[in-house]
């Protein structure tokens, strides 16, 4: 999740912007802004997701094609940085991040500040119940451990709304058809595609 050994930062993307599209990127603090349409701002910190990764920029780039109505309901799942969550909240969509590292809940919230947008987590709270959050239109995560998803895919079909899209990416393509099995005991699998060489599950509760 968010720790020392998933830090996905590299010496060029600390001192450049690590470009997604043609005209979205995402820029550390201090580096100075290019013209693109969409800039997404992140701080300097030792929690994962800068878009560094190539199973974040898939994630990303997913995101970016997807169609996300202003006003659903997305939570980001292991969210380290906030990233994935904060795109969507920049599309209107009402954001919640989850993760059991409170430092990259509070980067998560920084971050949102950072970027002007409206985010809101679960404060690390790890004795908060399922029941008692909000479910979602739409959950994502790119933290596909293979034993972490055993244990937290239960809860994350709860966390789901009836009808709901779960997108799930960053396991090692060698692990492809253990993670597609465990995906399938909960939800039904809509698609899967290859993005920069990591697979992307879309499926729906």
């Amino acid at each position: 999740m968010a720790d020392f050994q998933n830090f996905d930062w590299s010496p060029l993307e600390l001192y450049n912007p690590i470009w997604i599209e043609p005209n979205f990127c995402i820029c550390l603090e201090g580096i100075p802004h290019p013209q693109a349409s969409y800039v997404i701002r992140l701080r300097r910190s030792m929690v994962f997701g800068t878009g560094g990764h190539p199973a974040t920029r898939a994630m990303l780039l997913k995101l970016l094609h997807k169609e996300l109505d202003e006003g659903i309901r997305v939570i980001d799942f292991w969210c380290g940085s906030g990233l994935l969550g904060i795109v969507c909240a920049k599309f209107g969509c009402d954001v919640f991040h989850m993760d059991d590292n409170r430092e990259a809940l509070v980067e998560a919230i920084e971050n949102g500040l950072l970027n002007e947008c409206a985010v809101s987590a679960n404060e690390g709270n790890r004795n908060t119940k399922i029941a008692d959050i909000k479910p979602a239109d739409l959950l994502v995560t790119h933290q596909a451990k293979l034993a972490k998803l055993k244990r937290e895919i239960p809860a994350v079909h709860k966390l789901l709304k009836q009808g709901g899209t779960f997108l799930l990416s960053g396991w090692p393509p060698d692990e492809h058809r253990r993670v597609r099995a465990q995906v399938e005991e909960f939800f039904q699998i809509e698609e899967i595609q290859d993005l920069e060489s990591w697979p992307i599950i879309t499926a729906r509760k």
